[in-house]
């Protein structure tokens, strides 16, 4: 069972991810964007949240955690509408205003469309190096930082570009089975589909068939995993479904995936999804974070392959 604890105002307007750092003592890295500042956060009594450290970012709307040869942990920040990363140096939650801030531009061209969403670190050449993956729904592009070495320039690379749409986010998940971390990349615009971009172990990239979503009007958030089954799992909510995609072992890349959802209300707008074992039944179970509707959240348990199928069965409408 779960019960939702206060709001908490210390954010202020807009507030973006919340990230919980790395150690043995809880503390949550905050995007305060309408504060212009990333905030420290640590648990205060009754539920509530105490801020123990601010920095000054602009517009900062999502946090990641990264690491990097010399840098220390790293933290890299998305500023919302701007044509930059912010890259934290060193960054230290007990000491954070001694932190390097290194500005990024995400392209050579002074004012440039590019602009970025989230910021997936993941190790997509095997070298034991994050690269910071990012898409740009504005040019229809995946691009990568890759790390530059002790002196050298930060310089956003081109991973692959559409021809239409709005790429939203980058997942990395190993979908054929053959150690390397692939990509998936949902699309937040016309043609409303997933696009399927295969690793060749080296951290090249071919895109494969794309996977249709059931909206006409946008795909929101998606979370993958494995299951017990032996099969992974893509579970995703957009305008008007929530997805299930179900991945073999050992897939090609050619065979078709399976799919199975549940339609999504037009008053519901989710946010955030997650996948996860909550109830310690080895099975994955989904939850998906109501937006405009009621709130709270909605939580569908494993195995969720049968269950989405009895959803369907029982016409079910998240509403």
């Amino acid at each position: 069972m779960f019960q939702a604890g206060e709001r908490q105002s210390l954010v202020g307007f807009h507030p973006g991810d919340l990230l919980r750092l790395s150690g043995a003592r809880p503390r949550y890295l905050v995007a305060a964007e309408g504060q212009n500042k990333v905030l420290v956060l640590e648990p205060g009594p009754g539920g509530s949240l105490r801020q123990t450290g601010e920095l000054k970012v602009p517009v900062p709307r999502h946090v990641a955690s990264f690491r990097w040869p010399g840098w220390g942990d790293g933290v890299a920040l998305t500023p919302f509408g701007q044509d930059f990363l912010v890259l934290l140096k060193n960054f230290n939650a007990a000491r954070i205003q001694e932190a390097e801030q290194v500005q990024v531009a995400l392209s050579e061209k002074q004012h440039s469309i590019r602009r970025a969403e989230w910021v997936r670190p993941v190790d997509v050449d095997g070298d034991g190096v994050d690269e910071l993956l990012f898409a740009s729904n504005t040019t229809q592009e995946v691009l990568m930082l890759k790390y530059p070495g002790p002196e050298g320039a930060i310089k956003p690379k081109l991973v692959a570009k559409f021809r239409s749409g709005a790429p939203w986010d980058v997942l990395s998940a190993d979908l054929n089975g053959d150690g390397a971390i692939d990509l998936l990349v949902p699309n937040q615009s016309k043609p409303f589909v997933i696009h399927v971009l295969l690793n060749d172990g080296h951290g090249n990239f071919q895109e494969t068939a794309a996977l249709p979503f059931p909206t006409d009007m946008g795909l929101r958030r998606f979370a993958w995993s494995k299951d017990k089954d032996g099969f992974g799992y893509l579970f995703g909510v957009g305008y008007g479904a929530v997805t299930l995609y179900r991945f073999p072992d050992r897939w090609d890349g050619k065979a078709p995936v399976p799919m199975r959802s549940a339609p999504v209300g037009s008053s519901e707008g989710s946010q955030d999804i997650v996948l996860e074992d909550l109830d310690g039944d080895g099975w994955l179970d989904g939850v998906v974070g109501r937006g405009k509707g009621p709130p709270g959240a909605w939580i569908v348990y494993g195995p969720l392959w049968e269950h989405f199928e009895e959803l369907s069965a029982a016409r079910f409408v998240l509403n």
